[in-house]
């Protein structure tokens, strides 16, 4: 199999953040589907040894936000490379608050306030399923590509990136 064909599908970069125990985490992720927009539901998908995909399931609330073409590559490391098991992915940043959940201030495009529909264990992986309840424009800057990362800003690839992308492509998730 050709697996550099899979990366000609393009999609944007996302942090998802998520509360657990009274703290604010997250993870980058690129694999977001739309599914509705009279009711919005989306997918997401999360590899299932993350740190913040067991918030996620325990807490069954999460935000995405979009990231801006001006995301600098700091704070797609924090968030995509770094483990909320061993730092604060908040601390020293600016924090936007929607509906309780935290979320980066600065270099987003949007936020969307997710509740959890159903999971589905897919191998490594996790789908969540999600309805959005909540959304917000922040800026009118476009969203990252990742295609506009991988090329421009040449970002490194996670440990957990998925098996078919992981050469020269991203699906940012820290552990």
């Amino acid at each position: 199999m050709d697996r550099t064909a899979l990366q000609k599908l393009d999609y944007g970069l996302y942090v998802l953040t998520a509360v657990d125990g009274g703290r604010g985490v997250g993870c980058v992720v690129s694999a977001v589907t739309p599914l509705a927009t009279a009711d919005p539901q989306l997918t997401v998908s999360l590899h299932r040894e993350n740190f913040t995909a067991r918030a996620v399931q325990r807490g069954k609330t999460f935000a995405l936000s979009v990231l801006a073409e001006s995301a600098p590559l700091k704070l797609i490391e924090r968030f995509g490379l770094c483990s909320c098991a061993e730092m604060d992915k908040f601390e020293g940043l600016q924090v936007a608050e929607l509906r309780a959940m935290p979320c980066p201030a600065e270099h987003v495009s949007a936020i969307l306030i997710c509740r959890v529909k159903d999971v589905t264990e897919a191998g490594e992986r996790l789908l969540v399923l999600a309805g959005v309840t909540d959304a917000a424009v922040l800026s009118g800057e476009p969203p990252l590509r990742d295609k506009a990362y991988r090329l421009e800003q040449k970002g490194p690839v996670p440990p957990r990136a998925s098996p078919l992308l992981k050469k020269g492509s991203l699906l940012f998730e820290n552990r």
